[in-house]
């Protein structure tokens, strides 16, 4: 008991600044272990908020979410009235038709800036190179209806890919 005294006595100080400094070090420590965890289940989040986003439906119940250019034929070549086809000239004045196409349009660029974000989620590259993947397969069964959202899907799988390769990541 007495040489536990005198060691204490002899380097107290120190001592003290061992014990100081391993309690900064814990304190380190957990700050970024619960940090880490944090950043990991927010990016989790904002991850499948995205892809919902890109590919989900715009309300509860309804078809996966594309982009639907094809509907404008449809919808608007017939006037409800008379059943006439609508000639070309009537459809680009019609202002239901410039807002309907405006919607789209605008839709397709946040769909696009969708499509940018995901480079950003390295976790996720495996998943996300598939996912953009089958979107292309898709898109692409409707030649010219999508061409932004196709020019963006295609640089962001070479992104992807490259970044994959250089991360080693199969």
């Amino acid at each position: 008991m007495d040489t536990f005294l005198e060691i204490l006595k002899m380097y107290g100080i120190q001592l003290s600044a061992i014990g100081a400094a391993i309690s900064f070090i814990f304190g380190v420590y957990k700050f970024q272990s619960e940090r880490r965890a944090a950043h990991y289940w927010k990016e989790f989040e904002v991850y499948h908020e995205l892809v919902k986003n890109l590919v989900g439906p715009e309300k509860e119940g309804d078809k996966l979410y594309l982009v639907p250019f094809l509907k404008i034929k449809y919808r608007f070549c017939h006037s409800r009235e008379s059943g006439n086809p609508l000639k070309i000239r009537d459809l680009c004045k019609a202002s239901i038709i410039k807002s309907y196409i405006t919607f789209l349009e605008t839709a397709l660029d946040r769909q696009a800036a969708i499509i940018f974000e995901l480079r950003n989620f390295k976790r996720y590259y495996p998943y996300t190179l598939r996912m953009l993947k089958g979107l292309k397969i898709v898109w692409d069964a409707q030649p010219g209806q999508y061409p932004r959202l196709n020019e963006e899907l295609s640089l962001t799988i070479q992104f992807i890919e490259k970044n994959k390769k250089e991360q080693g990541q199969n």
